[in-house]
């Protein structure tokens, strides 16, 4: 589709070739043009620092959010068990929905003692002219399969952090 900003909401089929009503006689391609919304709305950076892992995704699946967050990862051995953002960028800044903003947690090494391990999963996603669902899923080896993220992203890089038990797997779906 060819996708061209309206005041029509994002995803709206604008107009579609060949139009409505032809007779389809043989293998034919369709064209849509698509709205990919207003893009001159601003959206409010909420702060997450301080929050845990668990917290951290609960905000990032809030059907609200507009922000996209590149996360990474430091190792601290004094950092809580659930993990703690420790820094942020842009916190109470108007942006465009689905601008980035950088975010820093500390999660403890990894431990033997641990049923659990904290990572980062990251992917480069195609680039897409409106934010898309996606939602990350891990299976434990035991078999339970429970949603870790489900949010929209607008592609590229995607970095969502998890806890979960070890030798679990970790499905993306988009």
């Amino acid at each position: 589709p060819v996708y061209v900003k309206s005041d029509a909401p994002v995803g709206t089929i604008l107009e579609q070739f060949p139009a409505a009503g032809t007779p389809i006689e043989d293998y034919m391609r369709l064209q849509f043009v698509v709205s990919s919304g207003n893009k001159n709305v601003e959206v409010e950076v909420p702060s997450v620092e301080g929050k845990s892992i668990k917290s951290f995704l609960a905000q990032l699946n809030n059907t609200n959010n507009q922000i996209t967050y590149n996360v990474s990862l430091s190792e601290d051995s004094s950092a809580p068990r659930e993990g703690k953002v420790i820094s942020q960028e842009k916190v109470g800044k108007k942006v465009k929905p689905y601008s980035r903003s950088d975010v820093r947690i500390a999660v403890r090494p990894a431990s033997q003692e641990s049923s659990n391990i904290q990572g980062l999963f990251t992917y480069n996603l195609p680039e897409y002219p409106f934010a898309v669902s996606v939602k990350l899923d891990a299976v434990s080896p035991d078999g339970n399969q429970t949603t870790i993220a489900d949010f929209n992203h607008p592609g590229k890089i995607i970095t969502i952090p998890y806890d979960v038990k070890k030798g679990s797997t970790l499905i993306l779906y988009v």
